[in-house]
């Protein structure tokens, strides 16, 4: 996709030009469609910046986005391409996952890798499947095949590994990919230092806590919590901490919430 020339001293206003970053804002932040482009205050936002732009219709940005879609698929098909004539057989590793995002949408994600020429590692995200119903071994499996084809992977002959979460779905579909499956290092460390910290397994509503586990470890890290939930509350006290981090010279340093599936 060429790179818009978005320079205000280098050419007037253009409508095609303001749709297309207006497109890549949606899609860059996940934004809903319909709630931006229907907002009122949004209007007057734009209307102020130009009042001679006529805001694209949901087909038009639907006609951009599936453009966008497509350029960078066939941008990914390239670099795969590349990669295979350079890197001869079995050359690739693949991940698939199944996720369910805060709405209760389910997705299944498809990622390859692979060490380039310059032994650089080069990671793609090749899909992400929205389903419906039980997601079972074959049907994952399918999907996982499917994906691969459609960018020109033959799992015999381009996949040398697949890494999984450990999961029986994904262990048992990914089985028939590649010379051998493995269970994702980093995921096997966070299990690992979750335990040790006391964090894992949670115990379920009613059930008592596992007298084995890290109990004084655990209500540390709960005190921790507490205090970034709160510091990411008040304005200003994150102004406060932004200045002392700038004194300090730690400005890259910033408090993360503690998510289980941050690893």
């Amino acid at each position: 996709m060429a790179k818009l020339n978005t320079s205000p001293s280098a050419r007037p206003f253009e409508s095609s030009v303001a749709n297309q970053l207006l497109a890549e804002v949606l899609v860059a932040h996940a934004l809903p469609m319909r709630s931006l482009l229907e907002s009122p205050y949004f209007k007057r936002y734009v209307n102020y910046l130009n009042k001679n732009y006529d805001k694209p219709g949901f087909k038009t940005v639907d006609r951009i986005i599936d453009d966008m879609h497509t350029a960078t698929r066939e941008n990914i098909a390239e670099v795969l391409l590349r990669a295979a004539k350079g890197l001869g057989e079995k050359w690739c590793c693949v991940a698939a996952d199944e996720y369910t995002s805060s709405t209760q949408d389910r997705f299944l994600g498809i990622t390859v890798s692979f060490v380039q020429a310059d032994w650089d590692i080069c990671c793609l995200n090749l899909a992400v499947l929205p389903y419906s119903g039980v997601l079972n071994i074959p049907a994952m499996a399918a999907n996982v095949a499917s994906t691969l084809a459609s960018y020109g992977l033959e799992p015999t002959e381009s996949v040398r590994a697949t890494v999984n979460d450990g999961a029986a779905l994904c262990v048992g579909a990914m089985h028939s990919f590649g010379d051998y499956n493995r269970h994702c290092d980093a995921h096997r460390m966070d299990l690992a230092v979750r335990t040790a910290l006391g964090l894992y397994p949670v115990p379920k509503p009613g059930q008592p806590q596992d007298p084995s586990l890290n109990r004084g470890m655990r209500d540390v890290v709960a005190e921790v919590k507490n205090i970034v939930a709160k510091v990411n509350m008040s304005p200003k006290v994150k102004e406060a901490l932004a200045a002392t981090r700038k004194t300090l010279e730690l400005e890259g340093c910033t408090l993360k919430s503690d998510v289980a599936t941050r690893w």
